[in-house]
Parts: C-alpha cells; structure tokens; sequence
C-alpha cells in the first residue's frame, strides 16, 4: 500500500475543502491554489495524484452505492431467496477482480485470500437460512391449505345434510370445492 498523500496529511479543515472541490470537478490547479491559499504546503503534483486516487475511491464507492441499490430493490422486489443469489453473484465479481488484477493496467489491492473465503461463507450461509426460511414457508402453507380444506369440506358437509342432499351430491360438492373425494 503506498504512502499518505500530503492532502490526506492536512488539517480536516483544510482537507475537507479540497474534497467539496474535488466533488465539484474542480481541476488540479484550482485545488492546488486553493488549498495553498488556505496555507497548506502542497504541490501541484502531489495535489494530482491525491485527486487521482481520490477520484478511483469515489468512483469505487459509487459503483457500492449502485450495488446496494440494486440489492435493496432486489430484496424489496422478492425477499426471499434474492440476497443469497446476489452474495454469490458479489462473490464471483470479487473472485474474477482478483484473477484480472492489473491486467488492465490499473494498479489495485487483490483481495485477501481469507477475506474471498469469509465472502463465500457468508454466500454459503445466507443461502443456507433462504433455504431454510423458503422451507418452512412451504410447510406452513401446506398446513393453511390442509385447514382450509378440512374447515371447506367440513362446511360442504353440514350445508349440504343441511339442506337434505344426498351423500352422493355432497361428495360431488366436497369434491367440487376442495379438489378431494371423500
């Protein structure tokens, strides 16, 4: 990792002004006047490389931003099932980054080993609990749809003595309104 610009060195002050600048698209050498003017010792080259990488920080955290934009209108969209996919789909990105490191010429970290490892064991065990949660879902609708047809064909059956039909006729109603002969 390399060393401190002289900018990330300065007063918070001093810095915060030549970020609010850097976010208007203000050129090196307007910062560099600005921040000199502010009595700050920088050069003009010190000044362009700090906005370079500054420039790749804010460009990384918007590509963050983008992402968890599309993971809150995934999760809003189907809740179940989409964060276990998209973990995965983050994982792969981080895994072909750190193969593709540098061969496109930019200069970047590879990400640690252990840190890809904690990645897919967070995939693995968000996907794991989806599996779950999708499970149980499953069975507590199996166990309304199994109610709600004991309570309807129940209902059949008393409407149907009720109003003196014949077991045959109820059977056809019972069979009618809950898919099942009795």
């Amino acid at each position: 990792m390399g060393r401190r610009s002289n900018v990330s060195k300065l007063p918070e002050a001093i810095r915060e002004v030549a970020e609010r600048l850097l976010r208007e698209g203000r050129t090196v050498d307007e910062i560099t006047d600005a921040l000199t003017g502010l009595g700050a010792e920088v050069s003009r080259s010190g000044v362009g490389r700090w906005k370079v990488g500054a420039e790749k920080a804010l460009k990384h955290f918007h590509n963050i931003q983008a992402l968890g934009a599309t993971w809150a209108k995934a999760l809003k969209d189907d809740p179940e099932g989409k964060v276990g996919r998209l973990l995965i789909e983050i994982g792969k990105t981080q895994v072909l980054d750190n193969m593709l490191q540098g061969a496109d010429g930019e200069e970047r970290q590879p990400m640690e080993t252990k840190d890809l490892f904690f990645l897919s064991m967070a995939a693995k065990n968000f996907e794991s609990a989806g599996k779950i949660n999708a499970d149980r879902e499953l069975k507590i609708r199996a166990e309304v749809a199994r109610e709600v047809k004991e309570k309807a064909g129940s209902a059949v059956e008393q409407l149907g003595k009720s109003q003196g039909l014949s077991k045959d006729v109820v059977a056809q109603l019972r069979a009618a309104v809950i898919g099942v002969a009795s």
